[in-house]
């Protein structure tokens, strides 16, 4: 008896010391950068959310379904929202096609952001473009969508940078399943800016490519 005791006294050592060891370089207290099944927590100084998704990452999953709105505003948190027009707050998906009027599907959703002076996707672009993907997919009536290219007036070569970024969008929409010749590129350059102003972040608005459905 007196040697189980003293096992399970060691024992309770060996796990205290452990915890503490744990403790101490889990700063985020998620257990997972000493965990074995990762080589690190990528997200020290974010706690886990437990939630049943990627919940060994190390990292707070606030938007499972990667469709951009929030899974405590998401009615189904798993399931990527359709943005066809139709009830797209709600993070649901929409099971039948729907028509679409003409214009923009959704001015605040439809503008795709680039980085100053090049074509390189801003960030939420390719996750937005995804979700664009999915709705053009799930919606085989609308024949063409077109990409308006544009740049700020304090980008080089306008125009040119302006279509580049309409052919690289292009080109993921393609690679996410969309047929090219659903797709035009037009280019507008410098000379639809969103605003005037010369902050950066107002400036920032202008290096866009807006998805618009032609006219009927």
């Amino acid at each position: 008896m007196i040697a189980m005791l003293v096992l399970a006294a060691c024992g309770g050592a060996r796990d205290a010391a452990r915890n503490a060891a744990v403790a101490s370089s889990d700063r985020d207290v998620d257990i997972v950068d000493v965990d074995a099944r990762v080589a690190g927590d990528p997200c020290p100084g974010e706690a886990e959310d437990v939630d049943g998704f990627e919940d060994d990452d190390g990292c707070s999953d606030l938007d499972d379904d990667r469709d951009r709105i929030a899974d405590a505003d998401d009615r189904c948190p798993r399931e990527p929202e359709t943005y066809n027009g139709l009830d797209d707050e709600d993070g649901c998906p929409d099971h039948c096609a729907l028509p679409l009027t003409s214009g923009p599907i959704a001015p605040q959703r439809e503008r795709f952001f680039f980085v100053k002076d090049s074509a390189r996707l801003g960030d939420g672009a390719l996750d937005l473009a995804r979700a664009v993907a999915g709705t053009l997919s799930g919606n085989p009536q609308i024949k063409r969508v077109e990409l308006h290219g544009h740049a700020g007036r304090e980008e080089r070569r306008p125009v040119a940078l302006a279509r580049r970024r309409a052919e690289r969008l292009r080109d993921v929409l393609v690679s996410l399943g969309i047929d090219p010749a659903r797709v035009v590129v037009i280019a507008h350059g410098a000379s639809e800016p969103v605003t005037a102003g010369d902050t950066p972040e107002q400036r920032a608005l202008n290096r866009r490519v807006e998805l618009v459905l032609p006219d009927s």
